[in-house]
């Protein structure tokens, strides 16, 4: 198993997918599909329901756990939406901020092991081993 399957979540996708009908025709449906991008939805859905089925795709939920862009009394008006938005960029920039910090302090550790390891490698010579 690898890291990324563990740590990635998935989003959620609302598809319009042709399905045949029992008369001979088809019809359109809704349905929703989990899955890690709109490419690998659509691929599920091509495997599940036939190619050139999937006649509409839309992204429903960034990733899953996530609220949804609805509540208790409707769909989320355009400023809250607004809002939403710039909250769930804070979040991403205070997790970049994180992993930046994370990656500086690992390579001034890099860098202390390295000047340590110089240290001792001129100061063997001088204790006769």
């Amino acid at each position: 198993m690898l890291i990324h399957e563990v740590t990635s979540s998935l989003q959620l996708f609302s598809a319009t997918v042709r399905v045949a009908t029992s008369a001979g025709g088809t019809s359109s449906v809704k349905t929703a599909v989990h899955a890690e991008s709109a490419q690998h939805a659509r691929q599920l859905l091509t495997h599940v329901y036939g190619v050139n089925s999937v006649t509409g795709l839309v992204l429903v939920r960034e990733k899953l756990g996530e609220a949804m862009t609805t509540t208790a009394a409707g769909p989320l008006t355009a400023d809250q939406l607004r809002l939403k938005a710039l909250s769930d960029q804070k979040a991403q920039i205070g997790q970049r901020e994180k992993q930046e910090r994370a990656r500086q302090k690992l390579v001034k550790a890099q860098q202390q092991m390295a000047q340590s390891r110089q240290t001792a490698i001129k100061t063997l010579p001088t204790l006769g081993v």
